[in-house]
């Protein structure tokens, strides 16, 4: 009986060694413990992202250990149909009574599920590590609200900081772009739609001046050797990678070809023009190769990108404090985000 046990102690150990790979251990067993929580078919129907938004609004708060002890300011503003986008603003202790830049946050969720609760605490950590006020947004959420839904709400936003965020003690010509995974993804548009003369006319275009794009989802297809590899191992499965793709455009391959869906269809003359750019990948995660190719294609244009990958990490890891690196990894995006702004 005992050389038994030994013996499947030993093969569970060995099945953990292949499949775990260079994976740190505590994430591991989240990502082992959430494949047991969440359905891999999530989400299927408007139900489930119903369902999931409040569980991950109830159990999840990225950042929710992180002190902010500056002032926060919440705002009801409204989408142009009258709908309400609840914007938080972060206004981190000063003793300079010049305008600072801004940072504004954009969250991720597969553009079905998450709020600015769930990431005030990073963009709460952003704007004090990195010295500027700081916006964490809300945009419309699919099914119930489907592309372009989401680009339009964000852009609204985005030209009400460059107006108002004066009043807070933000510069509106300094505004730096940042967001996760669809968050990532909104961020890019924001940029190709800003600097794209059949969008944005050169009087209209905000001050972007630097973006951060966290795992983010940048592609038309999942055609990446990432998905194959990492697809089943992280806190993200291919299937939901797809399944957050298709209800966003409502299962229309065609609109997946559009740039404001995937910004690496942007036209090349507009990404030559793109700013300064950091990309925050991590190992195991179906987007990783999406984004370092987003980021080969910048660098051929001659943008600055920076890119650091977390190599025993997972999609979502960003500002997860329970989680290697997460913590970290918000601060090395504040950092850098300093050291753009100091670039002008």
């Amino acid at each position: 009986m005992r050389l038994f046990v030994c013996l499947v102690v030993a093969i569970v150990a060995y099945m953990v060694y292949v499949e775990k790979q260079t994976m740190d251990f505590p994430t591991y067993v989240v990502c082992k413990l959430l494949r047991v929580i969440l359905p891999i078919t999530f989400p299927k129907d408007v139900a489930d992202a119903q369902f999931w938004r409040g569980k991950l609004g109830r159990y999840i708060r990225k950042g929710q250990f992180y002190k902010f002890r500056g002032q926060t300011v919440d705002l009801d503003l409204t989408a142009e149909d009258g709908t309400p986008l609840p914007t938080r603003i972060y206004i981190p202790p000063t003793t300079s009574n010049s305008k600072r830049p801004t940072v504004v946050w954009i969250h991720g969720g597969g553009f079905v599920i998450g709020n600015i609760d769930v990431d005030g605490g990073v963009a709460a950590q952003l704007a004090t590590e990195a010295d500027m006020v700081g916006v964490i947004i809300t945009y419309r959420l699919a099914p119930e609200h489907i592309y372009p839904t989401a680009v339009v709400d964000c852009r609204h936003v985005l030209e009400w900081v460059k107006e108002n965020i004066h009043l807070y003690g933000g510069d509106g010509d300094q505004i730096f772009v940042a967001g996760e995974s669809a968050g990532g993804n909104l961020a890019a548009v924001m940029a190709s739609v800003n600097l794209d003369p059949a969008r944005t006319s050169q009087d209209k275009r905000l001050g972007i001046r630097g973006l951060v794009l966290v795992a983010p989802a940048v592609a038309s297809f999942a055609t990446y050797p990432s998905v194959s590899q990492y697809g089943k191992t992280g806190l993200l499965t291919a299937y939901q990678m797809e399944a957050f793709r298709n209800v966003y455009v409502n299962y229309n391959e065609t609109l997946k070809r559009e740039y404001t869906y995937a910004p690496l269809n942007s036209p090349r003359e507009v990404l030559a023009q793109y700013p300064a750019t950091v990309l925050v990948l991590s190992q195991y995660d179906p987007l990783l190769d999406e984004g370092l190719h987003f980021g080969r294609i910048l660098q051929s244009l001659g943008v600055s990108v920076t890119t650091k990958v977390y190599e025993t990490s997972t999609h979502g890891f960003f500002g997860l404090e329970f989680l290697p690196f997460g913590r970290a990894s918000v601060s090395y995006a504040a950092g850098q985000l300093r050291s753009m702004a100091a670039r002008g």
